[in-house]
């Protein structure tokens, strides 16, 4: 078995580019984080590069380098650091290359040293599929999304068995924008709702902050089209019909149109999310009851015939299963008709993880997840949207 995954920080290490960003979307889809890598790692790597082309990033591609060593080294290095909770690493290797088993030994040694996850994913040929599993009593994965779904359970499980993880606790939020908008509460700014989505483990699709055409154009490339452009800042509710929002951008001409068209301080540029049910995920704190949970599913059910159900705050397990199971569109979440069966699992992690939020920030007003977008069985799910309102800032007498 793996050890536990104790926080949301991740390590991605990966044979190719493809491989990196395939990782990267993953991660960011499953809610890890991927934080910047020391200085160490590229003047170690530097060493062994044949061309010299490797950049110092997370996930770090390690195609230009060719010695089976090296990559157990830098997956130690990466385990060592006090900040990261696990590693990953796409090994897209022939599988009738010796070091491929000492690759697998190894990184299951690395995994017990460190008391850390060190998860490997391969694609095997067919024939050789039942060899590896034979051989192989350490897990390993065929698919990133496999690995960093199970990934994702266990750093569930292990924050149910162990109370808040060290992530969760970020101290009240102080994130709320400057200005001098009348009014009790204010919304909190784009940065820090997505610095607290990461930090509770609640899955976003793939994003990044802009404040100009050129940071946009880079952000496009690193995500990869298509992408969808949105005004960040100042906030909009309805940002279709305010046309604050593009969506199935392709190419850096649409993404130029996109800009052209819409006028804001800060935009946020997101990967296009794949097909999957769309929910709803709320919360508030209610004057009598406090913080309180609420979930339906999204277009006409909740528009039109308010199909959601409520809990106060905090809910278990147990729970959010049963308030999953209280809407009526509940049948479409479990493959009615013939559709793929939608992972409930997810959804149940982010209702969890919501719960726990609202518990811990008595300055959280209400919260809404719209959509969360709730992929096939064992892919996870992805926030869309979200929207945070705080209570302003008391001053001291």
């Amino acid at each position: 078995d793996l050890p536990p995954m104790k926080g949301p920080n991740l390590v991605a290490l990966s044979r190719s580019g493809g491989q990196a960003v395939t990782l990267a979307d993953e991660a960011y889809r499953h809610g890890f984080t991927l934080p910047p890598l020391p200085p160490a790692f590229s003047l170690r790597i530097r060493e062994e590069a044949k061309a010299g082309v490797i950049k110092n990033t997370n996930p770090l591609d390690l195609g230009d380098v060719y010695n089976e060593s090296v990559f157990l080294e830098v997956a130690g290095m990466a385990l060592r650091e006090p900040t990261v909770d696990g590693v990953i690493f796409f090994y897209d290797y022939a599988f009738d290359k010796p070091g491929t088993f000492d690759m697998i030994a190894g990184m299951e040694r690395l995994s017990r040293e460190y008391g850390k996850p060190a998860v490997l994913c391969m694609v095997p040929d067919k024939a050789d599929w039942f060899a590896l599993k034979y051989f192989a009593s350490f897990p390993w994965f065929s698919a990133p999304e496999r690995a960093l779904g199970a990934l994702r359970r266990s750093l569930a499980h292990y924050g149910k068995q162990t109370g808040p993880r060290r992530a969760a606790s970020v101290g009240p939020i102080d994130a709320l924008p400057a200005g001098d908008t009348p009014g009790p509460s204010r919304i909190l700014s784009s940065a820090g709702t997505l610095d607290l989505m990461r930090a509770y483990g609640l899955p976003v699709v793939r994003q990044e902050l802009v404040t100009n055409r050129a940071d946009a154009m880079e952000a496009a490339h690193r995500i990869g089209y298509p992408v969808v452009l949105k005004a960040a800042e100042p906030f909009i509710l309805h940002k279709t019909e305010a046309g604050a929002v593009r969506l199935h951008i392709g190419s850096d001409g649409e993404l130029n149109e996109a800009f052209d068209a819409m006028a804001a301080e800060v935009y946020l540029l997101q990967a296009m999310a794949g097909d999957g049910v769309e929910t709803i995920i709320g919360g508030k704190r209610d004057p009598e009851f406090g913080p309180v949970v609420m979930f339906g599913l999204g277009g006409i059910f909740v528009e039109v015939l308010k199909d959601v159900t409520v809990r106060v705050a905090p809910i278990d397990e147990a729970e959010a299963r049963l308030m999953i199971g209280e809407v009526k569109g509940a049948a479409l979440l479990a493959g009615a008709r013939g559709t793929t069966r939608a992972d409930t699992d997810a959804l149940v992690d982010a209702l969890l993880a919501v719960s726990k939020l609202l518990v811990d920030h008595a300055e959280i007003v209400s919260l809404d997840i719209n959509p969360l977008r709730v992929f096939a069985q064992g892919k996870g799910a992805a926030a869309l949207d979200v929207k945070i309102e705080c209570a302003a800032p008391r001053t001291s007498p």
